[in-house]
């Protein structure tokens, strides 16, 4: 989680300072520049439908990881729902079936230490419903999977650490099957 967390710090111009003392712990700051400016919206990617009301389900065993796609699936409009093992997700997912409100794009870890990962509960759920759109993602791009994620059953790829604009895309992509 760390190294996530300094990746988005660094990448959005800002700094980590750690202070540690035996005995009293550890604290972590965070230094980000400030802005007077009004953020802007977002421009929508030309040719995809705008895919608003959405349900995603994201699983990932980093808790910042899920954090943040609260906030950025709040901000984009979906609704969303998370999970930080298979288990529980794999349970939502069905339990979204039966109430007939299935989730419409599952986002996966690829590598969940101790658990299944992404392989296994996008082959468990496949099952369940065939044309769930699945995204797999993983901050080792190296991986075969991320570089030919269709030949093992996913729709789209989304490396991390993730930035607002690229998981965006990737979700309209495949939600609008153009991935």
């Amino acid at each position: 989680g760390l190294s996530v967390t300094y990746s988005i710090v660094k990448k959005h111009g800002g700094d980590i300072r750690v202070y540690s003392g035996k005995g009293i712990g550890t604290v972590f700051e965070i230094l980000l520049p400030a802005s007077v400016e009004k953020a802007e919206e977002p421009a929508q990617s030309p040719g995809y439908k705008k895919h608003a009301k959405a349900r995603i389900l994201v699983m990932d065993d980093d808790r910042l990881i899920l954090d943040l796609c609260i906030r950025m699936f709040s901000r984009m409009g979906y609704d969303h729902e998370i999970s930080d093992n298979a288990e529980e997700t794999i349970r939502l997912f069905r339990e979204s079936l039966i109430a007939g409100e299935p989730f419409d794009c599952v986002i996966m870890d690829l590598t969940m230490p101790g658990d299944m990962g992404g392989m296994e509960v996008n082959s468990i759920i496949k099952k369940l419903a065939p044309g769930v759109k699945t995204i797999v993602s993983s901050g080792y791009s190296d991986d075969p999977v991320m570089s030919s994620y269709g030949e093992y059953g996913f729709d789209g790829v989304s490396a991390k650490p993730y930035s607002y604009e690229d998981l965006e895309s990737v979700i309209q992509a495949v939600l609008s099957g153009k991935h």
